[in-house]
């Protein structure tokens, strides 16, 4: 298991990559998306933007999860061996998250976020930010939200990688998608973010974890914002995961932790399995995999395209 740091040094180190607000137009509607960039506000002026890499992170999370992710590719932004060209990476906060709007339906698809997610890229492009061909990467809820923003766009996407994989309900009984769905909401009402993350926190990770890393995860599921929580609980209970990745035709890596509780082993092979790639698994790793292996995830994330394994 990966080495945590302290629990200050994280808050100060995702502090480093601040929370940036994009404002753009949607059938007629003003709207914005927050983000971090791994570029700090010391790399802008000396770095081409040209981002390669999109972080989509999942349900009770937001852009912060990605500390490590962004950290790695702001020290990696010029060509470096074993990592070329690796360019800006970018991490959303989804509608409904920290700063972004929320959408306007109660129970959105997964396509409803995709056309958000090309719409703030776009505003982006539209300001001179260079958008290469991308690689998606998702965590849990997020792999809905990518593997439909792939599906949307598929000429600019290149590669998806999909982390803990949330398959979604659709495929269950409406008895069991009711009880999943109600039970989030009722743990919401009841607790709010700061006590379901609480409540929650410890299923993100597997024993034994530091405090710090422990607290960090509490931290950042305490900001979520109940309504964009409730939009995506929604969407969980309608989405079906393995129906997106019939569309999809790009380079796909699938992986989690052997120690998930809440997309267990067997259901993040099935994702893998449904495209006929390699599930690789990251040992002693909980749900949150980016952040307890996150060197793993890092690599894996980043590795060469050479060695990326297509669908």
């Amino acid at each position: 298991m990966d080495s945590a740091p302290s629990h200050s040094c994280m808050i100060q180190a995702i502090e480093g990559f601040k929370v940036q607000v994009c404002t753009y137009t949607f059938e007629g509607e003003a709207r914005q998306i927050s983000y971090r960039s791994s570029l700090q506000e010391g790399d802008k002026g000396s770095a081409q933007r040209a981002v390669t890499h999109v972080l989509l992170h999942g349900i009770g999370s937001g852009s912060a999860s990605w500390l490590h992710q962004l950290q790695f590719a702001n020290a990696h932004c010029s060509s470096q061996q074993g990592h070329p060209n690796l360019g800006e990476v970018l991490a959303w906060d989804a509608p409904g998250y920290a700063l972004s709007t929320p959408l306007p339906n109660l129970a959105p698809t997964p396509q409803d976020y995709a056309q958000q997610f090309w719409a703030w890229l776009d505003a982006l492009e539209s300001q001179n930010v260079h958008l290469k061909e991308l690689t998606l990467v998702g965590h849990s809820l997020g792999c809905l939200m990518a593997t439909a923003a792939q599906s949307m766009r598929p000429s600019r996407v290149k590669r998806l990688v999909l982390l803990a994989p949330a398959i979604g309900y659709a495929g269950a009984t409406q008895e069991v998608r009711d009880s999943k769905r109600d039970e989030r909401l009722k743990n919401l009402n009841l607790l709010g973010p700061k006590g379901m993350a609480e409540k929650r926190g410890h299923a993100m990770l597997h024993a034994p974890v530091s405090d710090e890393l422990l607290d960090y995860v509490k931290f950042i599921m305490a900001q979520v914002i109940p309504q964009g929580y409730a939009q995506a609980t929604h969407m969980l209970s309608n989405a079906d995961l393995l129906k997106e990745l019939e569309r999809v035709d790009c380079a796909l890596s699938v992986a989690s932790g052997d120690q998930d509780v809440i997309t267990p082993l067997a259901s993040c092979q099935s994702v893998a399995k449904q495209k006929n790639v390699v599930h690789q698994v990251f040992t002693g790793s909980g749900h949150a995999c980016h952040l307890q292996s996150h060197e793993q995830v890092t690599q894996l994330i980043f590795k060469s395209s050479h060695q990326v394994q297509s669908a």
